[in-house]
């Protein structure tokens, strides 16, 4: 094999390794950004529903308002009705008394339905406030993992770039151009085995000729689907 793409096969290795670390450190803010809008989710899930509560209570007041006023101007009829003396006017404030005690009642059923979303809705506040808590540890011993992380990827990519200069150190120029670019277009891959008059990566069939020549000099090859720089396998 042409000593020059052996060293290319390294210096790939080498690249492809740090492609994957790279990867690795930009998902680490991507991580802690969705740590931070978990945790602002449930923040507002709890405002949001301590502002419920809050408007609730200040309608069953209302409400209870309401009933009190009711129950007091139905004391007054009674009173009044004990005064009157015709019997039109017995009837019509009965009547006035029936509708104000159906409206006590439905307002006094409303006054329940509303504490009982009132007491649920707090359960839920407090279910949420417990959740932040052990999130926002569970979060934190995250964050340290992650901070950990990067301190390690970013020495083991300090580490890579150094094996990486050392793997580039005597390649032809031009050679060095080449595989940057192709590297750079193609995902990292510049390179590609060839086994059985077939590209490895591409899968395109390579013409037999081309595929001999490969076999039997070391002159550069490249795949004339992918343009990939093309080794013969069985050399190694």
């Amino acid at each position: 094999m042409n000593q020059d793409i052996h060293q290319l096969l390294g210096l790939q290795t080498v690249d492809l390794k740090i492609l994957e670390l790279q990867r690795e450190m930009e998902r680490i803010p991507q991580r802690e950004a969705e740590i931070q809008a978990e945790m602002a989710n449930v923040h507002e899930q709890v405002a949001t529903e301590d502002a419920r509560v809050k408007e609730i209570e200040k309608q069953c007041r209302n409400l209870e308002g309401e009933v009190e006023a009711l129950k007091a101007k139905k004391v007054k009829l009674r009173q009044q009705q004990m005064e009157v003396k015709t019997n039109e006017q017995y009837q019509a404030i009965l009547s006035e008394i029936d509708y104000l005690e159906k409206e006590i009642y439905e307002n006094e059923d409303a006054i329940l339905e509303m504490m009982e979303t009132v007491e649920s809705t707090r359960k839920q506040v407090e279910a949420n406030k417990q959740r932040i808590k052990e999130d926002s540890e569970k979060f934190r011993k995250e964050q340290e993992r992650l901070r950990d992380s990067a301190t390690f990827l970013a020495d083991e990519l300090a580490n890579l770039r150094r094996q990486r200069d050392e793997r580039a150190h005597g390649l032809p120029p031009r050679l060095t151009a080449l595989y940057n670019k192709l590297s750079t277009g193609l995902g990292g891959i510049a390179l590609a085995e060839a086994r059985g008059e077939i590209c490895q990566v591409c899968h395109v069939h390579i013409r037999p000729q081309v595929f001999q020549e490969l076999r039997t000099t070391d002159q550069l090859m490249q795949c004339e689907a992918c343009s990939r720089i093309l080794f013969y396998a069985g050399d190694l």
